[in-house]
């Protein structure tokens, strides 16, 4: 479940300027000080980075709330960064907010026609909501448009392989015993997985190792559906699980 924590310092570095664009209004920012400029972009890199730092620890609605911060000093300046809506994409989809997710993936890929993460998190999000198909559509048309040098072709192209597993009825994965599904796949793929599965399965999934309990535990979607609301119900069922 959620938990809401300190909010941390901003790890060094700088957002990404290589998926960045200003808009017509905003070119007369040129005219600015230089000094004033690279304060603008001094400031939404703070509050991109956080995020991304509260998005690894698994704090989403912190982190919303920084990309959200940084989004709109962006746009009040008249930049539009791919890789804000990208992060804002993958964090919104953690929490269950599939709507925003995907027009937020889809602005990352009208900003940046070889934004792979935005190709990646439309195929996420449709998968995960049953449209499997339409996902697979969705990576095909990120292959043929996105340059092959780009950083995360290759994901992009394992993500639709992991799909088209999903839409063959034929396909037993064949996983070493010994092997843990869920440190070797995808985060996002054990998401889509553990989503399919009813209360008592999903229930007994957390005491299976810490790992599985971390997971399921900070990824609110995963208790957004309407049977999970009550939290006497969650505990009731889990109290009928064999010791």
């Amino acid at each position: 479940m959620f938990v809401a924590s300190k909010k941390r310092k901003a790890p060094s570095g700088a957002w990404p300027a290589s998926a960045r664009t200003r808009t017509n209004a905003s070119r007369s920012a040129a005219a600015a000080p230089a000094g004033a400029l690279r304060a603008v972009d001094a400031e939404i890199s703070k509050w991109y980075l956080l995020g991304v730092e509260n998005a690894r620890e698994r704090q989403y609605r912190v982190a919303l709330d920084y990309y959200n911060r940084a989004i709109a000093l962006a746009l009040n300046e008249g930049i539009k960064g791919a890789r804000l809506y990208e992060s804002r994409a993958h964090t919104l989809h953690k929490l269950g907010e599939v709507k925003r997710a995907m027009d937020d993936a889809k602005e990352a890929i009208v900003i940046d026609a070889n934004s792979t993460a935005g190709f990646i998190r439309m195929a996420l999000i449709l998968a995960d909501t049953g449209k499997p198909k339409d996902a697979l559509d969705v990576l095909n048309r990120g292959l043929k448009t996105v340059d092959p040098q780009t950083s995360g072709y290759a994901q992009m192209n394992v993500q639709r392989m992991s799909v088209e597993r999903l839409l063959d009825p034929s396909y037993v994965p064949q996983l070493d015993s010994r092997s843990d599904p869920i440190r070797r796949l995808p985060e996002d793929i054990s998401v889509l997985i553990l989503r399919r599965l009813d209360t008592r399965m999903l229930l007994t999934c957390r005491v299976v190792s810490r790992a599985w309990m971390a997971l399921i535990d900070s990824t609110p979607v995963m208790w957004s559906r309407p049977c999970y609301t009550s939290r006497n119900a969650v505990q009731d069922l889990a109290n009928q699980l064999p010791a």
